[in-house]
């Protein structure tokens, strides 16, 4: 037997992580710088003013910074909701509230709850939440709206988290008063439709505390006379914008729509704004 044994390499193996995948990455880059010199090529070409190459170079820069600052934060959601209690010892200044709060209770249990019955949830939301419910909403927010419709509506697999639930029993009489923090950074997708034009919004991040009153009390089933809900302030919100909206995703006309979705949801369910569900006939609510 010689000396020396004979070594063998491994085999090339393409794909993802491979030097094929790279040069995919490559070609885009490249096709991407390749767009922006035309573009400003085009712009001298036709004698336009160097403000316009100037503008381009900004959009394009600011455009590359929202989206960073967009998938920092939806990586950020995500880790949140694959592994709690690892994010939490990386993060110790963006702690939850029931860290601080004793009174704010964890809701791991609920949270299992959600992730189970998430998949089988899809349909009824869809129907009973958001075609019954959002859409009446959304159409007496103004007359401008009065056509909205959703197009499509999928969920995804990555259901919301709650933080943290606070009960309030003690100083309120004859009702129950609770207040949840929820996270969302899911793989839904909601497309809509508006005076002819179909809108479609992904990767959505979604941050909010919403208070729900029991109220009132009552000595028959179902126990509740109706449900009010309300954000207690401005949902945190962001997303990414398909089909036609892609049209308005550049700097400036992206936050501008953020505002007026906030506007819109502040003028829904923002204290002192309020949407109540009611359970039995003839009870003050």
């Amino acid at each position: 037997m010689s000396q020396y044994q004979r070594q063998s390499l491994p085999k090339t193996r393409m794909g993802i992580g491979s030097t094929e995948a790279h040069l995919v990455v490559i070609v885009k880059r490249y096709l991407g710088i390749v767009g922006l010199v035309f573009s400003v090529w085009l712009l001298g070409y036709f004698h336009f003013s160097i403000s316009w190459v100037l503008l381009v170079v900004f959009i394009y820069m600011f455009r590359i910074r929202q989206c960073t600052q967009s998938l920092v934060r939806h990586k950020k959601l995500n880790e949140i909701n694959k592994n709690k209690e690892q994010y939490t010892k990386a993060c110790v200044h963006e702690l939850p509230s029931w860290v601080f709060f004793p009174d704010i209770e964890r809701a791991e249990w609920i949270n299992r709850i959600i992730k189970k019955a998430w998949p089988y949830a899809n349909r009824y939301v869809d129907q009973a939440v958001f075609r019954d419910v959002l859409v009446r909403l959304v159409r007496e927010a103004s007359s401008t709206l009065a056509d909205f419709s959703f197009q499509k509506l999928d969920l995804g697999q990555i259901p919301p988290r709650i933080e943290g639930v606070k009960v309030y029993t003690d100083n309120v009489r004859d009702q129950i008063m609770i207040d949840i923090e929820v996270i969302y950074a899911g793989d839904a997708i909601m497309k809509a439709k508006l005076k002819g034009i179909v809108c479609g919004i992904k990767n959505i991040q979604f941050v909010a505390d919403i208070r729900i009153i029991l109220s009132p009390l009552i000595n028959t089933i179902p126990l509740v006379g109706a449900v009010t809900f309300f954000f207690l302030k401005k949902p945190s919100i962001d997303f990414k914008l398909t089909d036609a909206g892609t049209l308005v995703d550049i700097p400036g006309l992206h936050d501008l729509l953020l505002v007026q979705i906030n506007d819109i949801i502040a003028s829904m369910m923002v204290l002192p704004n309020r949407q109540v569900l009611p359970f039995v006939k003839d009870i003050p609510i």
